[in-house]
């Protein structure tokens, strides 16, 4: 290996050779990253005892969690791990108040030639999703009940919670019964849900109330024990699945340096990544000498913190590198930073001069051609 000391001049290298280098160290980046993580990271996670171990907890934890939430009748089970989308959810609660408020108003129903044989699903306190939550759920477990102000489950629910909406006037109260949907309001829900009109004046809004408390109870079950440690478990494995993905994360891009920009370096003397290899370029100081070894490994670290974000993502999800590894600190900091920078720089690049890179510009480099008799030597 021999090391110049002078390089041919750059006056004559074209911007898109500087763009196309770049371009393809991105690209192998990408490429034996993704191919690194899919066909040797992940699946040595998979067969790795402890990691096995804390996904089939995280498992057993979610499914726990989901057994209370259906128990407070907060949400519906589809499957083991599955529940009812918000939607779903919603839709159901409408459409066991429009059977409520159908017992109550038949005569209003059938003006509109609208017919209901079987009322056996309609809201009641003990099937409703928010009534039974507010009404036996929480009142039943002790779970923050000085929120109920010294009134009964019942008055606290109809007064506060449905009484007290912007939704108010859409419903009507019933001594003992649950409040049901007007008539108007559940004629129209009725036509909308069955296709027979295309809009209704109340969905989005009854939507949004239901929306609203059914998360503000999800939130008050962390003040049931029972849900709280199951909740904070499920926290802390997740976190230690997530901290074993992100190192796994970072030891992908260690080898990922070593192939494109480590090795090159070493077989193939200073200034050359695979990129560069290929468009027979490669970078020097701004004085046409060449870069130490210290500067050469410290901008091809940026170089690759810029495609952090991009792998990030692919590789893992947003939600896994977005989990708190202690305190503030989390991958997804990172990974939004490197975002910024990846499209900072890009426009930097495409509306410069002579196309230099933000790298280039801060660091005083810039692209050569490669003598010739370097290959021969």
């Amino acid at each position: 290996m021999f090391k110049h000391n002078t390089y041919v001049n750059n006056d004559q290298l074209s911007p898109s050779k500087k763009v196309l280098s770049n371009f393809l160290d991105g690209l192998f980046v990408f490429i034996i990253s993704f191919l690194l993580v899919n066909f040797a990271s992940i699946p040595i996670l998979k067969n790795n005892n402890h990691f096995k171990e804390q996904i089939n907890d995280l498992t057993s934890t979610v499914c726990q969690l989901y057994d209370i939430q259906e128990e407070a009748k907060l949400s519906y089970r589809v499957s083991e791990e599955e529940i009812y989308t918000e939607g779903k959810l919603f839709d159901e609660y409408i459409n066991s108040h429009i059977l409520t408020s159908y017992s109550y108003h038949q005569d209003k129903f059938n003006e509109k030639q609208i017919a209901i044989d079987d009322l056996s699903n309609k809201a009641t306190y003990e099937n409703d999703y928010l009534g039974y939550y507010y009404v036996n759920y929480k009142y039943n477990n002790n779970i923050n009940i000085e929120q109920y102000n010294n009134k009964t489950p019942k008055q606290y629910f109809v007064e506060d919670i449905i009484l007290g909406s912007d939704c108010a006037t859409y419903y009507e109260t019933h001594d003992d019964n649950i409040p049901s949907l007007t008539s108007d309001v559940a004629i129209d829900l009725y036509q909308y849900l069955n296709k027979i009109s295309e809009k209704s004046l109340y969905y989005n809004d009854l939507y949004s109330f239901f929306s609203n408390n059914s998360r503000s109870a999800l939130s008050d079950l962390n003040n049931y024990e029972p849900y709280n440690n199951l909740y904070i478990r499920y926290t802390n494995i997740y976190k230690d699945l997530a901290g074993i993905e992100c190192l796994v994360l970072i030891l992908t891009f260690t080898l990922t340096y070593i192939v494109i920009f480590a090795l090159p370096q070493i077989f193939f003397n200073d200034g050359l990544t695979l990129g560069r290899l290929i468009t027979k370029t490669r970078l020097i100081h701004s004085k046409n000498v060449a870069l130490s070894l210290s500067l050469n490994i410290i901008l091809n670290y940026i170089k690759l913190f810029f495609l952090v974000g991009i792998i990030g993502t692919f590789s893992f999800g947003l939600s896994i590198l977005a989990v708190p590894l202690g305190g503030w600190f989390n991958v997804l900091i990172f990974v939004l930073v490197s975002f910024v920078l990846l499209i900072v720089d890009f426009f930097f690049r495409t509306f410069s001069a002579n196309k230099i890179s933000l790298i280039e510009k801060f660091s005083f480099t810039d692209y050569v051609n490669i003598k010739r008799n370097e290959y021969e030597e």
